[in-house]
């Protein structure tokens, strides 16, 4: 599993890096991780931060004070041969963002707003709010997009919702507490009632 790290950046401290070692040595490995088995940490070797004539990236898979186990030559760089002085850094790279290419996503943590008469998806993918009056209600949401509402007091106060294509054809009867769920498709708005949470 890859690692990550912030703002890493050191020099090399082996006098020379042949384009066949499998370790080098850095003047400083703070700010690395301790790497456990199967994890590893991406990092770019260059000759120069302004105006480099040659880049390398290589895979950290053991760290050791400021010895570092290597593979070389990674995401279609070319293993060279280095000096002491020359760069080392943590950077982003290609691979960085293909990993996130049909990633599965296990879990993750949706921002829980308190939403306007105007909602907009912008503010979360799970939004509360109570209506103190009837209320007519706009939906700010992209294509791809959906989130969830829960909706207070409808059981006392009317909702007025946007043009939408609702599931089951007609906009829900609502009750003290309940769910609702929109997505966007396109340019066509879809909502479903999830059901009363009172």
């Amino acid at each position: 599993m890859r690692i990550h790290v912030n703002n890493y950046s050191s020099t090399i401290d082996t006098t020379t890096v042949l384009d066949s070692d499998l370790t080098l040595d850095v003047d400083s490995a703070t700010g690395l991780p301790s790497l456990a088995a199967g994890e590893y940490i991406e990092l770019t070797i260059t000759d120069s931060l302004s105006a480099p004539t040659k880049t390398e990236i290589i895979k950290v898979t053991a760290i050791s004070s400021e010895t570092l186990t290597i593979e070389r030559a990674q995401e279609g760089t070319t293993a060279q041969g280095w000096v002491s002085g020359d760069f080392i850094e943590c950077r982003a790279t290609k691979n960085s963002f293909d990993q996130l290419d049909g990633t599965e996503i296990k879990r993750y943590k949706e921002t829980v707003a308190t939403a306007s008469s105007a909602i907009d998806r912008a503010d979360g993918g799970i939004q509360t709010y109570t209506m103190t009056a009837n209320t007519t209600f706009t939906i700010a949401i992209n294509a791809g997009e959906s989130l969830t509402l829960h909706l207070s007091a409808g059981d006392t106060y009317t909702a007025t919702w946007p043009a939408m294509t609702w599931v089951g054809g007609s906009a829900p009867t609502l009750t003290a507490v309940d769910a609702i769920t929109f997505w966007k498709v396109g340019s066509d708005l879809f909502g479903a009632y999830v059901g009363s949470i009172a």
